[in-house]
């Protein structure tokens, strides 16, 4: 079996703001949101989400399902850094939630497991 590298992983940042003066700018940012949620992305904070990629072919993929939801107003922003990077950031109020402390770039994750 092989280890996936910390520098070789990669994390993918989208962070997003769009306009919501109307319901149908609601309904806009809530079909995005969604999409990212589908994609896999999890929450950092409102409007910023993280996915864990394997390599280059992955980003590639990803970004090309992100620009086929793309809605036709807001700023849309990634960020793109290595595993390593990622886990250096530093939290100047609050911590990282639940899941990154769990889950993080493991490979293997067990939930729950038979005492027997």
């Amino acid at each position: 079996m092989y280890s996936l590298s910390y520098y070789k992983l990669m994390r993918l940042i989208i962070v997003y703001d769009f306009p919501m003066q109307t319901r149908e700018d609601y309904k806009i940012y809530q079909m995005f949101h969604k999409r990212l949620i589908q994609l896999g992305f999890s929450m950092m904070q409102y409007s910023m989400y993280s996915k864990v990629l394997l390599n280059d072919s992955s980003y590639e993929q990803l970004i090309t399902k992100i620009q086929g939801s793309l809605p036709n107003q807001g700023n849309i922003i990634l960020f793109r850094m290595t595993e390593k990077q990622y886990q250096d950031i530093l939290f100047l109020r609050g911590v990282r939630n639940k899941q990154e402390l769990v889950v993080g770039s493991k490979e293997l994750v067990v939930i729950g497991r038979d005492e027997n």
